[in-house]
């Protein structure tokens, strides 16, 4: 691996950009200190008299922010122990005592606090050591706790357990968890409250320790899309994902061809335990151009792993040249330290595209060329559409014709048994039947003749047709009839064929009850079954043979014009079962996805 020497000078001077306004404070108390140097001198002397003391100060100032003399806070800040407040859980408040050399300069910036989420980062700045308490766990409810201690992420200096040690300050109980030195070192706490882990507290106590970044892989992305020119597009590689190797970059061998299809670069690396510290900068030298561009810190995380990763636009290297990308751990704000040593430097090469597919008139000839074959495509599938829509309305008109020719002599069938019927009692004397039958007789025609201006008619008009046709039968055969409509059908709103039961009832009439007499029953039902609508239409006469087909012209124009009604349609929408035996006849009529 490459190690950085021309660079730190560009990565300090963005540094020096982001750095804070303390140094030029302190720079400035440096040179008053040179005008007075006595008094000075005499200020350094007291202030190192009462070095010690300079804890106890700070919490006099904090004091004001509690007032509170019961509470934990005020209790372990006032206690002269010299503990200041960290985070505050639900049911505990830890609190930190930092141990600074005695060596430790005057003016040197104590632990600094960053929160992330549920946890908090203290950056010590050279404390030697850290203690840490927890206020609020107490010999009574110590065993529901329970809390853990590593050293550099790697190290378990305590297990998970629950606090054994505790103290007594200024009246207060509290759990001690230790001491700890902390010089270059991070120190990890985590604290919960048994069967609320996820209430947990995390506290992490780092002096600047920065383990170097080790890189996992170096991975271009391509991507289908013709991003700039597209009669220069470059080769599209059929994997869009060209891996490199840790040798490869450990020798400085990474080279690949630019192309307009490259998306990124994508970097990633080991997990750390803070990814934004580790920020990645690309030096570009192009001809005799040099320049170093920062790129981010923002690592994100994969979905199929922990390993952080980083993306580089191919915007920062899409032209010919040589590149390093730079991976520098670095700590934020006024702990501003470069780890340059750290650093992890990667070349690569990205050499000039010159294999493109086409040039620009080939192009012109080809979409010339697809035009053209274009333009005869369609008009040939117009045409072809135009002739398959002719022939379908030619077949749909004649099919309505043959419909219309089944209706009009189904209308005349049934007009010819009811005068038979009309006939057969005026034959018998019985007048007064007569009379009753040319009434019903009567609206049943108007009825009929009402229908044929239109295919469809209600279920309740259907029904009623049928109950009036069965009343004038029932006047000459004197058998019994039943008709039903099931309570989940909408027999007002919902339309079925003209007359497609009336035939089949009038068969089971004829060919049915009509020996029996006083013993014949006909059934009639409408139910809905998920969104079919199923009619049965049943008797139990004497049966006949389905074979021969049996039944008479009513039932055979009625088949005819179901098959005529499925023609309309892709899928047949009605399907015709006629079971008969000893017992009776069984017609079924199901009308798919009807309702």
């Amino acid at each position: 691996m490459q190690q950085p020497t021309s660079i730190s000078k560009t990565v300090q001077l963005n540094q020096q950009q982001r750095q804070s306004s303390r140094s030029s404070t302190y720079n400035s108390l440096a040179a008053r200190s040179c005008v007075a140097p006595n008094l000075w001198l005499v200020f350094a002397l007291f202030t190192c008299l009462n070095l010690s003391g300079y804890a106890q100060r700070t919490d006099t100032v904090l004091r004001a922010f509690d007032a509170d003399t019961t509470s934990w806070r005020y209790k372990m800040e006032n206690g002269g122990e010299r503990w200041q407040r960290g985070r505050a859980a639900k049911d505990f408040q830890l609190f930190v005592k930092w141990h600074y050399p005695a060596s430790d300069s005057l003016i040197r910036l104590r632990a600094n606090v960053s929160y992330y989420g549920t946890g908090t980062l203290y950056w010590l700045n050279g404390a030697a050591e850290v203690e840490i308490a927890a206020a609020g766990i107490t010999p009574q409810n110590k065993d529901s706790f329970l809390y853990h201690i590593t050293v550099n992420d790697s190290i378990e200096v305590q297990s998970w357990a629950s606090p054994t040690e505790f103290r007594t300050t200024n009246g207060l109980t509290y759990a001690y968890l230790g001491k700890f030195r902390a010089k270059q070192k991070l120190i990890r706490l985590e604290l919960y409250r048994k069967n609320r882990y996820y209430d947990r507290s995390v506290s992490i106590f780092n002096d600047l320790y920065m383990p170097a970044p080790r890189l996992q892989s170096i991975v271009v992305n391509h991507t289908n899309q013709y991003l700039f020119r597209p009669h220069q597009q470059h080769y599209i590689p059929n994997n869009k994902q060209f891996h490199f190797s840790r040798e490869q970059w450990e020798k400085g061998r990474i080279k690949f061809d630019w192309s307009d299809s490259i998306n990124h670069l994508a970097v990633s690396m080991d997990p750390t335990v803070q990814n934004d510290l580790y920020n990645v900068y690309l030096k570009r030298t192009i001809g005799k151009k040099i320049d170093t561009a920062y790129i981010s810190n923002a690592w994100e995380l994969s979905y199929y792993g922990s390993s952080p990763f980083l993306r580089i636009n191919s915007s920062f290297f899409n032209k010919a040249g040589q590149y390093e990308i730079m991976v520098v751990p670095e700590v934020p704000g006024d702990f501003r330290k470069n780890n340059m040593a750290r650093a992890i430097v990667v070349p690569f090469t990205v050499q000039a595209a010159n294999n493109t597919l086409f040039s620009l008139r080939e192009m012109l000839s080809a979409l010339g060329v697809l035009f053209l074959s274009g333009v005869v495509l369609v008009t040939y599938l117009q045409r072809r559409n135009k002739n398959r829509l002719a022939l379908a309305a030619r077949q749909r008109e004649m099919a309505r014709l043959q419909l219309t020719s089944v209706r009009a002599r189904l209308n005349p069938h049934f007009l010819f048994n009811a005068l038979a019927g009309i006939q057969n009692l005026i034959n018998k004397n019985d007048m007064g039947a007569a009379n009753l039958y040319l009434s019903r007789f009567a609206r049943i025609t108007r009825s009929a003749l009402n229908e044929n201006k239109t295919d469809l008619i209600s279920i309740s008009e259907e029904v009623k047709l049928l109950d009036d046709y069965l009343q004038m039968e029932q006047l000459r055969f004197n058998f019994s009839y039943h008709i039903e409509t099931s309570g989940d059908i909408d027999d007002v709103n919902t339309e079925i064929p003209a007359m497609l039961i009336q035939p089949f009832v009038e068969n089971a009439v004829k060919h049915g009850v009509a020996p029996l007499g006083e013993k014949g029953l006909i059934k009639v039902l409408l139910k809905r079954e998920n969104n079919n609508l199923v009619v049965t239409v049943q008797d139990n006469g004497s049966g006949f043979d389905e074979a021969l087909q049996p039944g008479g012209m009513g039932l055979e124009l009625s088949r005819k014009r179901i098959e005529l009604l499925n023609n309309f349609h892709q899928e047949p929408p009605l399907v015709l079962k006629i079971n008969s035996g000893t017992n009776g006849t069984t017609v079924l009529i199901t009308l798919q996805n009807w309702l």
